[in-house]
């Protein structure tokens, strides 16, 4: 169980996170929820591949296997020269 600093720690990181979300979203100018998304399944993705090396998860196929919804994020707009 997490103790009274642990809890204040990750509420911590939770709210950088956000905002650092919320800044690439009005980038994108996305919606937060589909940028918050796209790192959530990266974040899995990566435990996946940590649990890979780590040998904790000996079946490629798993690993292999598309993640629910995955799809490339948008390119940024081309910008010309000399326009920004």
């Amino acid at each position: 169980m997490l103790g009274g600093e642990d809890i204040e720690s990750v509420n911590g990181e939770l709210r950088y996170i956000t905002i650092e979300l919320m800044k690439i979203a009005a980038q994108r100018k996305q919606p937060f929820a589909d940028v918050a998304k796209e790192f959530l399944q990266n974040a899995t993705l990566l435990q996946r591949m940590i649990e890979l090396v780590e040998g904790s998860d000996n079946s490629m196929s798993r690993f292999m296997q598309p993640l629910p919804g995955l799809h490339k994020p948008p390119r940024p707009p081309k910008v010309k020269p000399g326009t920004q």
